[in-house]
């Protein structure tokens, strides 16, 4: 996919005026690919600042004309002296036409990413690869999506390679069977989630806002190369996520957590029911959402079962095609029947699970052989809580008796638990009253 050169350095552009036109005119790209490429870019961004330690000091380039073929996305990562890239060609319903690449006096250590949501058969060399670029760019979690392709291999007729290509194609990894917009959308939705603890609601608004953002982006060539600090990303945390409730940002001490993942997550059951009271979903979904991610292997998703049909449906099928592991449903308010039936037709499989949070019983949700466990299970306390967020609630302001004092002057926080607790850290301010016999 061409649209118009852009220099890889940050905030700069040498793109010649007519192609800087040329990126900008309506309908100069197909729309299909443009949302392709626009939400790939967002999906990259947002795993690349959740990496920790994976990608330090990364920038992320769209159309930078030294990547020739493969500048769709330029991802750079590491310290001055020993910089990664991973140099990216996205295509929609299309096999790649392998081509010795121009770019290597550019980009010394590289690999280049043939992405493509079209069915390529071939067998290949390698399958299953461990590599950095998977945890970017990867959208689905079979092991042969992900592969080297063999010159060899008399079952490559869709590959055209090109003589010479030799040494590029041992640099070159092919993700096949990738999904379109519609899905990365949806997964550029749950790694906001990651960024917001668990927690659910809003993150609709804030993709919109991100993908918008991204586009602009993507759209001007000058606006230069992304990372951890882009202006635009840090106003948009400060907008939606800097002022976070106390429940996005508390944590649970690693025991509890432990405890939870072996009876949960280890456990041989597929469908697992934690009840819950109404008032305690939020803060029981937080705890469930910091117990997945302890396992980095385990993909897991969250949703309400309030969502859109459309959207539960999609969440399903990623489940089912094993782009997450573990499912999450909150469940506090709606029963949808249909989302129910395909719970009650899913047929056993220890390395999947459905985790609901309700109030309900297992049989009104229509399966009475979920593993049930009781509301005091997954109940949460302020000695639940790790040190540093004891210390949170401890300096937390509220009004008590219309004075502003913090919980820890009047010890309040030793009676959190369950639904008060929530309401504490979903509350912009607390009020407290103390009744005297």
């Amino acid at each position: 996919m061409s649209k118009s050169p852009q220099d890889g350095e940050p905030g700069t552009s040498t793109a010649p005026p007519s192609a800087r036109e040329h990126r900008t005119r309506p309908g100069a790209v197909n729309e299909e690919v443009a949302d392709f490429e626009i939400k790939m870019c967002a999906l990259t961004f947002l795993r690349a600042v959740q990496s920790n330690s994976s990608f330090t000091n990364f920038t992320m380039t769209s159309n930078d004309p030294r990547a020739a073929d493969f500048n769709d996305i330029v991802f750079s990562y590491g310290s001055p002296g020993s910089k990664q890239y991973i140099l990216v060609h996205l295509e929609t319903k299309k096999a790649p036409r392998l081509k010795t690449s121009e770019t290597t006096e550019h980009f010394e250590n590289c690999t280049y990413v043939f992405f493509t949501n079209a069915d390529v058969k071939f067998t290949p060399r390698v399958a299953n690869i461990d590599s950095p670029a998977k945890k970017l760019f990867c959208t689905t979690w079979r092991p042969e999506d992900v592969c080297q392709v063999d010159l060899a291999d008399n079952m490559c007729k869709n590959f055209k390679v090109d003589t010479g290509a030799e040494e590029f194609v041992n640099k070159l990894l092919i993700f096949r069977n990738q999904y379109g917009p519609k899905v990365l959308e949806e997964l550029i939705k749950q790694e906001l989630i990651k960024i917001c603890n668990g927690v659910v609601t809003q993150c609709h608004i804030i993709m919109n806002k991100f993908v918008e953002k991204i586009k602009a982006w993507w759209e001007e060539p000058e606006n230069g190369a992304l990372d951890e600090n882009w202006k635009e990303w840090t106003e948009l945390k400060e907008q939606f996520l800097g002022q976070k409730t106390l429940l996005q940002q508390i944590k649970f001490r690693e025991d509890i957590l432990l405890h939870l993942e072996t009876r949960v997550l280890d456990s041989e059951c597929d469908i697992i029911l934690l009840k819950c009271e109404r008032d305690e979903a939020q803060i029981a979904c937080s705890k469930v959402h910091q117990t997945c991610i302890r396992k980095e292997h385990l993909g897991v998703f969250f949703t309400d079962i309030s969502e859109p049909l459309e959207s539960l449906n999609m969440l399903f099928t990623l489940w089912i095609e094993d782009v997450c592991n573990v499912l999450v449903i909150t469940d506090v308010t709606n029963c949808n029947k249909y989302v129910w039936k395909i719970i009650g037709n899913f047929k056993c499989n220890l390395k999947k699970k459905i985790v609901i949070l309700s109030s309900r019983e297992a049989d009104q949700l229509g399966f009475p052989k979920a593993h049930e466990f009781s509301p005091d299970f997954i109940k949460s306390t302020f000695n639940q809580l790790d040190g540093k967020s004891q210390d949170r609630l401890r300096n937390l302001e509220v009004d008590f008796h219309g004075k502003s004092v913090t919980l820890g002057s009047i010890q309040a926080y030793e009676v959190l638990d369950g639904g008060l607790l929530q309401d504490v850290l979903t509350s912009r301010k607390i009020q407290i009253f103390i009744r005297r016999a």
